[in-house]
């Protein structure tokens, strides 16, 4: 609740909840920073510090990405929040805060990947409610601000193109 900045980090599928986590935090004007390449990574790790908070999802906890990202963490005293089905991994561990989801994966069951996936996305979808809900009047006002605005310059912007197309004709 106190981050300035979101540092975030996944592994497998964990990737593209995190892309829409990252992009609605930033639709309510949080700072997110996406360590999930090695090259991020380097370059966030050099910036993290008590003011930020990294977010990691990975449902086994053991990926290099996440392990690296958790040793920056811990080398800048970055609070650390996990989403994993190991409770008792090393990554949790390594945590400041865990939120597990249920142990349902199996190599037979393919079904299983579907299950924790939601089980992930609902994690995220309640720390994005209770984020926003944190400072309610400043987000919603935000985001009443970035909808104006953005209606102002699409609207311009598609005026423009269509004008650019019409003289061109």
């Amino acid at each position: 609740l106190n981050a300035k900045e979101i540092d975030v980090c996944a592994a497998g599928s964990g990737r593209y909840l995190l892309d829409e986590f990252s992009f609605r935090l930033m639709k309510f004007g949080f700072r997110v920073n996406d360590a999930s390449n090695s090259v991020n990574l380097s370059y966030i790790a050099n910036r993290m510090d008590t003011t930020h908070c990294l977010v990691l999802v990975s449902y086994f906890g053991q990926n290099e990405q996440i392990g690296r990202a958790i040793r920056f963490a811990r080398k800048h005293h970055t609070p650390i929040l996990l989403i994993t089905s190991q409770l008792n991994g090393p990554a949790a561990r390594l945590s400041d805060c865990v939120l597990t989801v249920p142990l349902v994966e199996s190599c037979d069951d393919k079904i299983s990947t579907f299950a924790s996936a939601v089980a992930e996305k609902a994690l995220l979808d309640l720390l994005l409610a209770k984020l926003f809900q944190a400072n309610y009047e400043k987000n919603c006002a935000f985001v009443h601000e970035d909808a104006a605005r953005l209606k102002e310059r699409r609207a311009s912007t598609f005026a423009a193109a269509l004008n650019s197309a019409e003289d061109k004709l």
